[in-house]
């Protein structure tokens, strides 16, 4: 059985706290109505969320603190918390960043692997207190996106390669932000774009990223698995 799964670091404000509960629910209604657990900040008797980035390899230290690997962390998470069908979602406020193409990246807001996914807050701590909850939302939605695999079909339109797949729609949640200021106008903008939507889907999804719901719960018949996948799409460079 399906089951979305949150729980955040206790360190995190209180309105970002019942942005995360408010989200995680409309996931499950959109996720064709998947159980939505929040666990706020003890997922495991005894262990609050910030226990878990503990297991984090310390990368560097910068302004914002000591910036932790994310794999190590994912780990952890798999082997304590691991269940079948679950998707987790964890949310800290450490500074996190991951390898891609054997390289630590300046920093990592979200990483998803497998069914779980981290996201970092952070580096959103100057924004207004309205801004952040629409960012972590939207943040959210996008790494949710990832363990269903949304806009993860080069053969698809309206997708590109940018360290992983993503939706080229502006107005989509899936859409990729590659600094902190382009992700927070992209989910502002999908804020605005969006927010008389009656359809609670579209409220944070295109159309396109949509469909890939419903064939994720509906899969259509097998089609030739040994038919050659296109290229992937040009990525674009961060700043």
């Amino acid at each position: 059985m399906e089951e979305i799964f949150c729980f955040v670091d206790e360190r995190l404000p209180r309105n970002l706290i019942e942005t995360a509960k408010k989200t995680i629910h409309n996931a499950g209604i959109i996720y064709h109505n998947t159980p939505a657990i929040f666990a706020g900040s003890e997922p495991l008797r005894g262990m609050l969320g910030s226990d878990f980035t503990k297991a984090g390899t310390i990368v560097k230290t910068n302004e914002y603190g000591i910036q932790k690997d994310t794999g190590p962390i994912l780990g952890k998470i798999h082997e304590l918390l691991r269940k079948e069908g679950r998707r987790i979602i964890f949310i800290t406020v450490d500074d996190l960043t991951c390898k891609s193409g054997g390289r630590y990246l300046n920093f990592c807001f979200g990483h998803a692997l497998g069914r779980i996914t981290i996201i970092s807050m952070v580096r959103f701590e100057s924004l207004k207190a309205r801004e952040q909850e629409i960012v972590l939302g939207g943040l959210i939605m996008h790494e949710l996106g990832h363990l269903y695999d949304l806009a993860s079909d080069g053969r698809r339109q309206n997708t590109e390669y940018n360290i992983g797949m993503h939706c080229t729609d502006r107005n989509c949640v899936m859409h990729q932000g590659l600094s902190r200021d382009e992700i927070t106008r992209n989910f502002l903008g999908v804020e605005r774009h969006t927010r008389l939507m009656t359809d609670i889907k579209l409220r944070y999804y295109c159309p396109l990223c949509v469909g890939d719901i419903e064939k994720y719960f509906n899969p259509p018949k097998k089609v030739n698995q040994n038919s050659p996948l296109p290229p992937l799409p040009p990525r674009r460079k961060a700043g």
